[in-house]
């Protein structure tokens, strides 16, 4: 029996390792702080050209983007349940109607300062919108911040049509990070916030309990802020890229910080 079948027949609440309430309050207290700090910087880190996060947007993207292109239609009704301060509105550009909605009062601020009007602060893991509304759900790079995977993919099959599509990501268990995360962790640093990592068999069999037929993932990695120099960084990155989307096709998890889900509902 392989591990997604071990996953598949374990009870839900078995699989989910939650951590105590007043843990789970703590860090999501820890978290709010961090992202309410960042919120008035955090377009221009992801955007800085040759920053490792403007690579790992950048690789976003060139997943999400193309499949999304495919398989929506025509003036699709679009939420983004961790929208930040709006940069997928940007990358989706007109022609779609979006929603947002996130747990940072500050960043929804900045949405709104952007004209982003249809935006809310909320959890994705209790979202304020009605059964069957949006043809397209996305929740890319925040997943890390819940330890219940199954609550909030049930919360996003519930708002989604029938037929719709979702986007999402989460960040590896097996990759090396997950150990240094825990460490400082245990050190007292209240910077080390990244707490839920899951193994790809896992959240692949989550997704099928929570309803959803998986239509393709692929993996993201974020090694470039080593290296120093635009010049050597844009070789680097290059040549980043094309190892990392063959390596990607191993589903070698230890070797990529992210996965990136698709499915359909």
């Amino acid at each position: 029996m392989d591990e997604s079948d071990r996953a598949r027949r374990k009870p839900p609440n078995l699989q989910e390792r939650h951590a105590s309430a007043t843990n789970r309050d703590s860090l999501r207290g820890d978290i709010l702080r961090l992202w309410d700090e960042r919120a008035a910087t955090y377009e221009q880190e992801h955007k800085r050209p040759d920053s490792a996060m403007e690579y790992v947007e950048t690789r976003r993207k060139e997943i999400v983007l193309p499949w999304l292109t495919e398989h929506m239609g025509r003036s699709p009704v679009i939420l983004d349940a961790s929208c930040g301060v709006g940069l997928w509105f940007e990358y989706l550009g007109s022609g779609t109607l979006t929603y947002g909605s996130d747990l940072s009062e500050p960043m929804i601020r900045e949405c709104r300062k952007k004209n982003f009007v249809r935006t809310c602060v909320a959890s994705f893991e209790d979202l304020p919108y009605r059964q069957d509304t949006f043809d397209l759900v996305l929740c890319l790079a925040s997943l890390l911040y819940s330890g219940r995977l199954s609550a909030v993919l049930g919360e996003i099959h519930r708002v989604l049509k029938p037929g719709g599509v979702v986007a999402f990501s989460t960040w590896n268990r097996g990759h090396p990070r997950h150990l240094a995360e825990k460490l400082l962790r245990a050190l007292g640093s209240r910077q080390a916030v990244i707490a839920h990592r899951y193994s790809v068999p896992y959240v692949k069999a989550t997704v099928t309990q929570a309803g959803f037929r998986l239509k393709h993932l692929d993996m993201v990695n974020l090694l470039p802020w080593v290296i120093d120099g635009r010049t050597r960084r844009r070789r680097a990155l290059a040549m980043l890229g094309s190892m990392e989307k063959t390596l990607a096709r191993l589903r070698a998890e230890w070797l990529f910080n992210e996965t990136v889900f698709l499915a359909t509902k």
